[in-house]
């Protein structure tokens, strides 16, 4: 029996690059290979953390059919996210994504003036890890007693 292998890959970040690098999709690479699945989510992109609308882009039609399945199943997102999606894409600025990109950049830049904090600066997305002193063994959180 032959198994197909996926490359399944989440996107949801690639506005949130810094520095010189720059986001590439696989789809870019090889738009038609039926072997590549790209998620995305508009929560990050948009602020709209929490709320669970993206889609599926694949040139596999029936990983397509089966996803629409299941989020007409159980899986769509609630109606007022929904709404709120649809809102954000009609109105907002075309700049709010490049500016929520810069306020991260930042806050990340931000945290390397603190004394005593160790971490590495993200290249991309706005979450890290961080060494705090008293805090942290090793890079990892631990309680504190």
């Amino acid at each position: 029996m032959s198994r197909a292998v996926f490359l399944i890959v989440d996107e949801t970040y690639r506005d949130f690059v810094y520095g010189d690098n720059r986001a590439l999709s696989f789809l870019s690479l090889e738009p038609e290979d039926p072997h590549i699945i790209v998620v995305d989510s508009l929560s990050k992109r948009l602020s709209l953390c929490g709320a669970r609308i993206g889609t599926i882009i694949t040139a596999k039609t029936e990983v397509l059919r089966l996803a629409y399945n299941l989020a007409q199943a159980q899986l769509a997102g609630p109606t007022i996210e929904q709404y709120a999606a649809a809102f954000m894409l009609k109105t907002m600025n075309p700049q709010y994504v490049e500016s929520a990109r810069l306020e991260y950049l930042r806050r990340r830049n931000a945290l390397s003036k603190v004394e005593g904090f160790s971490f590495q600066p993200p290249e991309g997305a706005f979450y890290t890890l961080i060494s705090i002193p008293g805090i942290c063994r090793d890079g990892l959180f631990s309680a504190v007693s």
